[in-house]
């Protein structure tokens, strides 16, 4: 890991159960499920890590035991699992978690994405501010997603799974500077 992204920690939502997935989670952590012979776990992971970050925080709650043998396979000192004992509750209380850990910049995202190379370079050239990111809504089938509507200059101005009229479909991923961490305490409180 670079030097020069030592003031950013990464966070990855791994927390549910995934019930949506019936059996395949039965007994086994959503983050912990094999795509092309590799957990989804691991994949954000190595997508963090491409995009700079050398501190990752992981929230697990679901089966945590499981997610916790896995993390000390894995061997990277820079990984922490944090519990959510809560893990039934809303994603927030799993961000919740994991935010009276990070003093720095932080980009959040949630396990159950995996995005390219080319994503990667995407978001590594765009972490400033607040920010979140997006794809164009054709890009997406799934009706099932948190929609996003902007304004003329980019901004958000609505953010729903219930938004009829919208142009992007929210990625489980937000990057926020530093600066706006106090804020960020302060909303989720």
């Amino acid at each position: 890991m670079s030097r020069s992204h030592q003031q950013k920690t990464a966070i990855i939502l791994a927390a549910g159960m995934g019930q949506r997935l019936g059996t395949l989670t039965e007994k086994t952590p959503k983050a912990l499920l094999n795509v092309a012979g590799k957990p989804l776990l691991d994949y954000m992971i190595a997508f963090v890590e491409a995009v700079g970050f050398d501190r990752i925080l992981v929230v697990g709650g679901y089966q945590f035991s499981m997610m916790d043998a896995h993390i000390k396979n894995l061997r990277k000192p820079y990984i922490t699992l944090i519990e959510n004992r809560e893990y039934k509750q809303q994603r927030l209380v799993s961000f919740r978690a994991a935010l009276p850990h990070v003093k720095t910049s932080f980009l959040q995202c949630d396990v159950d994405y995996i995005f390219t190379k080319r994503v990667a370079a995407i978001v590594k050239n765009n972490l400033k501010g607040f920010s979140i990111f997006c794809v164009r809504r054709e890009e997406v089938t799934d009706p099932d997603v948190m929609k996003v509507k902007i304004d003329g200059q980019g901004k958000v101005t609505e953010i729903s799974k219930q938004l009829v009229d919208y142009e992007y479909v929210y990625t489980g991923m937000f990057f926020c500077d530093k600066q706006f961490l106090p804020l960020m305490h302060q909303a989720v409180a």
